[in-house]
């Protein structure tokens, strides 16, 4: 039976500093392999916005179905067709360089180069001359 005011010993005392090390190592490798599953790129899952209006260039009047695509393709979920107020909003995820077409039948597209977007960019305005 233990005395109640006995003390504990260390674990240098007793020796068993294995089984905490093993703790500690196995915790360690748990991490590496859930951040290797995602790809390597954790922050990846962060989303921005790149939000903004398309006009006509002569009167400034809002274009409507204007197609906004940001990268080279519109299967990435990266585009938005403009409202009637002229409008878009591109969701995508932090990027290094991409660009950013803007198209409508009757007008000439507008082409804009982003680098380094880790945030949500805004107020964007694209006026578009009729062909």
């Amino acid at each position: 039976m233990r005395r109640a005011n006995s003390r504990i010993k260390s674990e240098h005392e007793t020796g068993q500093t294995q089984p905490r090390l093993l703790y500690v190592a196995s915790s360690f490798t748990l991490l590496i392999v859930v951040l290797a599953s995602c790809g390597g790129n954790a922050v990846s899952e962060k989303s921005v916005v790149l939000t903004g209006t398309v006009v006509d260039a002569t009167d400034d009047h809002p274009l409507d179905s204007a197609w906004v695509v940001l990268g080279d393709t519109t299967l990435s979920g990266r585009s938005d067709s403009t409202d009637a107020l002229g409008r878009f909003s591109v969701p995508s995820t932090p990027f290094l360089i991409e660009e950013l077409t803007i198209t409508r039948v009757g007008y000439a597209s507008a082409v804009d180069t982003f680098q380094n977007v880790t945030t949500d960019v805004g107020g964007l305005q694209y006026r578009l001359k009729r062909e």
